[in-house]
């Protein structure tokens, strides 16, 4: 076979290796996914989740589809982390609209249980996505990701949910 059939062989079988290892991840597959995927819904730092609710559900199952590890996959669970909670505060906004305030019903399955469980999921991903977010490093391509911007934003949300859950407990 000779020197060039060898080298040939050993040429083909690093193709092959390298092929493999972006398919599954291990080559940065994942974040050109993730970054393909926020190209897709328009997602920065003006614009952290998807705006409609069909848009975020699909952008959910997309980001759950990847097969991220190390700190694409951190990245992932913080992005999964904001829509959920998104979701959630969609959720809460829509049971709020319903609430009778004059003569509010606090029974199971009312407007303001329903939105009172709906704005302590929404602050319960809130506070997962803050503690992820800390501790990943800088990663270029995600720095709205990494930013205090991003905490000061998370932090509100926060803040705005546990008062909101507080005035919930008022009024039932």
């Amino acid at each position: 076979m000779g020197k060039f059939g060898t080298l040939v062989i050993i040429l083909i079988a690093l193709a092959g290796a390298y092929f493999a290892a972006s398919q599954l991840g291990y080559l940065g597959g994942s974040f050109e996914k993730v970054k393909d995927i926020d190209r897709r819904y328009e997602i920065s730092a003006a614009r952290l989740v998807p705006a409609t609710p069909s848009e975020l559900d699909n952008y959910i199952q997309e980001l759950e589809g990847l097969n991220a590890i190390g700190n694409e996959k951190e990245i992932v669970e913080v992005k999964l982390e904001v829509a959920k909670m998104q979701k959630a505060m969609l959720s809460f906004a829509q049971n709020s609209r319903r609430i009778d305030l004059s003569e509010p019903n606090c029974s199971v399955g009312s407007s303001a249980a329903l939105s009172k469980t709906s704005a302590q999921e929404a602050l319960s991903h809130a506070k997962s996505a803050l503690a992820k977010q800390k501790a990943l490093k800088e990663i270029e391509g995600f720095s709205y990701i990494t930013s205090t911007d991003f905490e000061n934003t998370i932090q509100q949300v926060i803040d705005s949910l546990e008062a909101s859950i507080r005035a919930l407990d008022e009024i039932c």
